[in-house]
């Protein structure tokens, strides 16, 4: 990821969205509308130069490329892949590309979420 995509240190998340291209920043602020419509209790953090989502522990990041948005699941390697989205090869991360919602629909993302917010409340906080 460049440089120029991430998060400067000492930017907002809403700062971030406004310097980055418009189909990106259009597509990420729908992303982080359904985190915060679908897990209101996720505590959103500025980590890594990107925003994370934390519940029992890292649920999800927002990420972007210069073609497409990333969906980070932190936990996806856990969860079922019948929507199959969900990329990757790590021992616990998975990522969405996100074009647009033409590529990757909404509905579909939101049940994703719902899956990994559920394995997160399954966890012991530490």
């Amino acid at each position: 990821m460049s440089a120029a995509l991430k998060i400067r240190k000492g930017e907002s998340v809403e700062q971030w969205l406004q310097r980055l291209p418009q189909s990106q920043s259009t597509v990420l602020s729908e992303l982080r509308s359904l985190i915060g419509k679908n897990a209101p209790h996720l505590e959103e953090r500025v980590k890594w130069s990107s925003p994370w989502y934390e519940g029992n522990d890292n649920v999800f990041y927002l990420a972007c490329q210069r073609e497409y948005a990333t969906f980070g699941v932190c936990n996806g390697a856990h969860l079922n892949n019948t929507l199959g989205l969900l990329e990757g090869i790590g021992k616990n991360m998975r990522h969405v590309k996100v074009p647009s919602f033409e590529v990757v629909p909404k509905d579909k993302l939101a049940v994703l979420i719902d899956l990994a917010v559920k394995y997160d409340q399954g966890l012991a906080k530490p």
